[in-house]
């Protein structure tokens, strides 16, 4: 959308990384279009001209992780997962196989990144639609490679600090600027959840997507304002204006000296009760932002990202090194490790799983793993043997619904403990079992889950899902989408004091864990823990310190 005000226009866009930043628009043109006509040679020229295109962008993304500052682990990951991208060799099988069916270089690899394209896209799967944008990043790379096997990859270069505004922009664009130079991104495409938006957040650089801007505007001396917070962009704003947005970025920067100030501080009410808070990861990625943002614990560590946008499952042996990364890199804090949660929107190739009506009440969590034994053991065993590297660590399990899947899940776990005894590899016999409740039904089990494990933690956005028969994601449903809803409200009350009665640790990891009016109630009734996503922490620890117990808002229920 596009408002005016005299002489402003503002373009409006969703939020992605909070800031202020004022300085001149640098429209990104169209670069490294594939020039050079490329006949067709015979089935080796073929193979070797897209083997060479391989090695050079390989060569490319190489030399940009050298280039990256070491302590920037999301970028190098992101980079990493490129190349995996680049070496993946069911892609050049497939590739080869079409060249000697008289398909040219060019030709074949754009069929087979297309065929991955479709397949990635019509997963239900967030995370995996977002790696059809890598893909696109890569595949870009190859084919002007093929085409230009001679000339360099051109990236963006700014001349002066700019606010950059682009249709789009990939994650090697982002990663490839001098990041001095980046005072704020705009896109007119873009995710939320695109790895160019994550390493905004991880830069934090400015940014907005899904902006209305007008990319005719380019050209002359636009001076641009961007407010990120609000997700606006103001061309060439006039005086008033600017002195407005200028005050509110001089509050937002002493708004985060204030959050800087609650570093290094135990997280407690008014009255001094202990609230710990913890982040929400998916892998050793996360570990930088976890320490950035002064979290107390990982409430929620996602492992089945290991397990997504491969041909096989990750051995034993990959698991370990992973898990053990995490663990070093977060010494002297608890870590609640989530066992493999696949199905329901999240759907891995390798397994040959059958297509479910409603895969979200099918073969998922615990039921997957019971299911695929295994495949479970791998990942318990790779666990146990990091855990000596660990400080506290818990296992929770996913989508429990009975007491049964419990116990032959314990079960499971002391048989991979007696393995490795007998083969006298270590590992910690103080790892606490729990469970995600996020079933309805096992709520009213508290009694029973009591006798079996020592905490549990309620995923609120399946909880709610199962519980209101609605999609949280659906606009449409209005209120009844809402997490507010008196009835769930109600609900959460129960279980965290039902639980509290049979001596079970209660912690939360759903996006509700840091929702401003929500998050005090969930202190009055009781919850030991609070975990999400790590740039919430500080704000949530600010919010709390104003608690006054006993004062809470407990109309809400």
């Amino acid at each position: 959308m596009i408002t005016s005000a005299a002489s402003t226009k503002i373009f409006k866009g969703t939020t992605v990384s909070k800031g202020i930043a004022r300085g001149p628009l640098y429209f990104k043109r169209d670069i490294n279009q594939n020039r050079n006509f490329v006949g067709k040679g015979s089935i080796s020229e073929e193979q070797n001209r897209y083997n060479k295109a391989v090695v050079l962008s390989q060569t490319d993304l190489n030399q940009l992780i050298a280039r990256m500052d070491k302590s920037h682990s999301e970028g190098r990951e992101v980079i990493e997962a490129h190349l995996q991208l680049l070496e993946d060799p069911e892609v050049q099988d497939q590739v080869f196989g079409k060249i000697e069916n008289g398909f040219s270089s060019t030709e074949a690899y754009t069929a087979v990144v297309e065929e991955f394209r479709t397949l990635f896209a019509q997963l239900d799967d967030e995370y995996m639609k977002q790696r059809v944008h890598d893909l696109d990043d890569v595949s870009k790379r190859v084919l002007f490679y093929i085409a230009n096997p001679t000339e360099a990859y051109e990236n963006i270069s700014l001349s002066q600090p700019s606010i950059l505004v682009s249709d789009d922009l990939s994650p090697s664009q982002l990663l490839s600027l001098d990041k001095s130079k980046v005072l704020g991104v705009v896109l007119k495409n873009g995710s939320t959840q695109s790895h160019t938006s994550i390493l905004c957040r991880s830069l934090e650089i400015p940014c907005i997507v899904r902006t209305a801007v007008d990319m005719d505007t380019q050209g002359g001396n636009n001076v641009g304002f961007l407010d990120s917070i609000a997700g606006d962009l103001y061309l060439n704003p006039d005086s008033q204006v600017e002195a407005k947005l200028e005050a509110k970025r001089v509050s937002y920067i002493n708004e985060l000296k204030l959050l800087q100030s609650f570093r290094n501080q135990a997280t407690k009410t008014k009255s001094g009760r202990l609230v710990p808070l913890g982040a929400n990861i998916s892998g050793p990625q996360d570990v930088d932002s976890v320490l950035k943002n002064d979290a107390e614990l990982v409430g929620l560590y996602r492992t089945e990202f290991l397990f997504l946008d491969r041909v096989k499952a990750p051995t034993e042996d990959e698991q370990f090194e992973v898990y053990k990364k995490v663990f070093e890199g977060l010494p002297n804090r608890r870590i609640i490790l989530r066992t493999l949660d696949i199905g329901g929107d999240k759907v891995i190739s390798y397994l040959d799983l059958e297509k479910e009506e409603n895969p979200f009440l099918g073969v998922r969590g615990i039921r997957l793993c019971l299911k695929y034994k295994d495949l479970f053991k791998d990942q318990l065993r790779a666990v146990l043997r990091a855990s000596v590297h660990a400080t506290d660590l818990g296992i929770m399990f996913p989508m429990v619904s009975t007491i049964e899947e419990i116990t032959e899940s314990k079960k499971i776990f002391a048989e991979v403990q007696k393995e490795l005894s007998l083969k006298k590899i270590p590992y910690s016999t103080e790892i606490e079992l729990g469970v995600m409740m996020e079933v309805p039904s096992l709520g009213f089990m508290l009694k029973e889950v009591a006798n079996e494990v020592s905490f549990i933690s309620i995923g609120t956005n399946d909880l709610f899902q199962y519980s209101n028969a609605c999609d949280r994601m659906n606009a449409d449903l209005g209120s009844i989408s809402s997490p507010n809803h008196p009835g769930f409200l109600r609900f959460l009350k129960f279980i965290i004091q039902e639980s509290k009665t049979y001596g079970l640790h209660v912690g939360v990891c759903g996006s509700i864990a840091h929702h401003p009016q929500i998050m005090p109630f969930l202190i009055e009734c009781g919850v030991d823990d609070l975990s999400m996503t790590a740039q919430h922490v500080l704000e949530a620890r600010k919010a709390i310190a104003s608690i006054d117990d006993g004062q809470t808002n407990t109309k809400l229920s």
